[in-house]
C-alpha cells in the first residue's frame, strides 16, 4: 500500500535511509571503539550482566605540559590559532608552578588554642547571684550569706581569686543595673571574704583591676564602642568611692583616679560623656571635695573640683551645647554652690563628713509633708516585717500578676477621661 505521494504506508521517522530490513539492536562489536569504555555492573534482576558505557576520559596533556609550553606545534584546540600564528607570545603560566607569595608578606604564628575550661563551683554560684540580684535587687540581703559561706569555704587559690574580681567587675561595668548592687557586694567581699596571709585578699585584686583600667582610659574614650565602656567604668569606680572604706576613710586609689576620669569624659565631650561626669558628680562629688580638702597640701582647697567645674561652665556656654546638656550641666554647677545638698559646710571635714542623704538612701516622708524621724522609720519598717510572708520578697510584692505595664496611650487616654468626666472624681 502506498500513500498519495508514493511513500509505503508503515514507514514513520524511525523508517531506514536506504533498507527495507528491520532495526535490529547494536551488537557489542559495534561500541567496541576508543571512544566508549566498558563498566561492568550488575542488574537491577540480579541475573543478567549489564554493561553500561562511559565517555573516555580526554587527553589533556597536549593542553599543558611541565614546562610550562600551553601550544603543540602543528595542533589547533578548539578552533583557536596558535600563538606562531596570531603573532602573539607564549604564555608563561602553568598549574605546576609554585605557590606565589608577595614579597613583604609574613604569616602570622599560630596560636595553639587553648581549651575552655568549666567554671568551678564557686565562680558559678557568684554568676548565679550576679544574675539574680540584677533582676531582683531586693534579694541582695537574703542570697548575700550563703553566697559568702561558699566562697570563704571553696576558694583556695589566686586564680579563683582573680576570676571572682574580673566577674564582677566585668558584670558592673557593663550592666548599669548591676552598678549599685556590684559596689555593694564588693564592700561585703572586702570585709567578710577570709584570706591567708599567703594568698591574695579580694581587696587588692580588686584595686589592682581597676588601677589597669584607670591607665588606659584614654584608649577606652577613642574605642570603636563610643566610650561606653568608660562611662561604665567611671560609674563603677564612683559607686566603688561611696561605698569601700578602710579604717572609716574612703580609699585614696578611688579618690585620686575619679577626677582624672571626670577630666578624660569632659576632654572627649560627647554628649554621653557630659551627662556620664555630671552622673558622677551628683553622686559623689560632696566626697570628693572633702577627701581633696582634708589632703594637708591643698591647705582646706579643692584645685581639681575647681577646675572641674571651670571646664563645665565653659562648655554650658559653648554654642555646641544642646540645650538638654546644658541645663544638666547647671543643674550641678548648682548644686556644687548648695555645698552638694548639705546645710552647712564644714570646713576641712575630710572623709568623716556625714554623707548627704541623698547619695546614700532615700528620704521618707510623713502624711504632714516632712521627713519623717528615725523611730519613726523604725516604728513602720518593724509593722511592715511582722506583716510580711515568711518567703515573700520586698520586690516580688510588686510585682504585676499579668506581667504587663500600662502602656503611653492607655495612660494618654485615662488622663484625657479625666479631663473631660472631672465630676467621677467626687465618687
Amino acid at each position: 500500500m502506498e500513500q498519495n505521494d508514493g511513500t509505503p504506508t508503515g514507514y514513520g521517522r524511525g523508517r531506514p535511509a536506504e533498507t527495507t530490513e528491520l532495526r535490529r539492536p547494536l551488537s557489542y562489536s559495534t561500541y567496541a571503539n576508543p571512544d566508549y569504555v566498558p563498566t561492568e555492573g550488575t542488574n537491577t534482576n540480579g541475573i543478567f550482566p549489564e554493561t553500561s558505557w562511559h565517555p573516555a576520559p580526554r587527553d589533556l596533556s597536549n593542553l599543558a605540559s611541565p614546562s610550562g609550553d600551553h601550544w603543540r606545534s602543528g595542533q589547533n584546540h578548539g578552533g583557536m590559532d596558535s600563538p606562531a600564528e596570531t603573532g602573539k607570545s607564549a604564555s608563561k603560566l602553568s598549574p605546576y608552578a609554585k605557590e606565589f607569595v608577595p614579597r613583604n608578606f609574613r604569616p602570622e604564628p599560630r596560636v595553639p588554642e587553648e581549651p575552655v575550661l568549666a567554671d568551678s563551683y564557686p565562680v558559678e554560684e557568684l554568676r548565679s547571684f550576679l544574675n539574680e540580684i540584677t533582676m531582683n535587687p531586693g534579694k541582695f540581703e537574703r542570697k548575700i550569706q550563703p553566697l559568702t559561706h561558699t566562697l570563704n569555704t571553696m576558694v583556695d587559690d589566686d586564680d579563683t581569686m582573680r576570676a571572682i574580681v574580673n566577674i564582677i567587675f566585668d558584670e558592673s561595668v557593663r550592666q548599669p543595673n548591676l552598678r549599685y548592687s556590684g559596689a555593694r557586694l564588693c564592700k561585703c567581699l572586702c570585709n567578710d571574704l577570709d584570706a591567708s596571709p599567703d594568698r591574695l585578699n579580694f581587696r587588692s585584686v580588686l584595686l589592682t583591676r581597676c588601677n589597669q583600667e584607670f591607665k588606659r582610659r584614654e584608649a577606652l574614650a577613642e574605642a570603636e564602642d563610643g566610650g561606653t565602656y568608660l562611662r561604665g567604668f567611671a560609674m563603677f569606680t564612683a559607686e566603688l568611692f561611696s561605698q569601700l572604706e578602710v579604717m572609716k576613710q574612703r580609699i585614696a586609689i578611688l579618690g585620686d583616679s575619679l577626677p582624672n576620669l571626670i577630666k578624660t569624659l569632659l576632654n572627649y565631650a560627647s554628649p554621653d560623656n557630659l551627662k556620664c561626669a555630671c552622673q558622677v558628680l551628683k553622686l559623689v562629688g560632696a566626697y570628693l571635695e572633702d577627701y581633696e580638702r582634708a589632703k594637708i597640701s591643698n591647705n582646706g582647697s579643692a584645685p581639681e573640683m575647681d577646675f572641674i567645674m571651670f571646664t563645665l561652665k565653659n562648655l554650658a556656654n559653648s554654642a555646641e551645647s544642646t540645650r538638654n546638656i546644658r541645663d544638666i550641666i547647671n543643674s550641678v554647677i548648682k548644686l556644687r554652690d548648695s555645698d552638694w545638698g548639705r546645710g552647712s559646710h564644714t570646713e576641712n571635714s575630710g572623709y568623716e563628713t556625714s554623707p548627704p542623704t541623698a547619695v546614700d538612701e532615700p528620704v521618707m516622708y510623713g502624711p504632714d509633708g516632712k521627713p519623717m524621724t528615725a523611730d519613726e522609720l523604725m516604728f513602720l519598717q518593724s509593722q511592715y516585717a511582722s506583716n510580711m510572708p515568711p518567703d515573700a520578697d520586698d520586690f516580688d510584692l510588686y510585682d504585676d500578676p499579668a506581667g504587663e505595664e500600662i502602656s503611653d496611650e492607655i495612660s494618654e487616654a485615662y488622663e484625657l477621661f479625666l479631663r473631660e468626666h472631672p465630676q467621677s472624681l467626687r465618687h
